[in-house]
């Protein structure tokens, strides 16, 4: 079986900010039968990937700049 999972996340806020930092977890594992053919995050800002306390891949998010 094959899937294709799209996943789109919009944040508003009430005003202008300078400064957002977000974690990221939305990155599949692989194994346990799960095979993962092509994956992407897609971002305004800088990611820096890291390990989280269960050996997930996830990722660190920084906005900076009036946005």
């Amino acid at each position: 079986m094959r899937l294709n999972i799209e996943h789109h996340i919009h944040c508003t806020y009430p005003g202008a900010v300078g400064y957002t930092i977000q974690q990221l977890r939305l990155t599949p594992p692989r194994g346990f039968g799960q095979r993962v053919k092509h994956w992407e995050i897609r971002v305004n800002g800088r990611m820096q990937p890291y390990a989280d306390t269960y050996g997930n891949l996830a990722h660190t998010l920084v906005v900076e700049g009036l946005h």
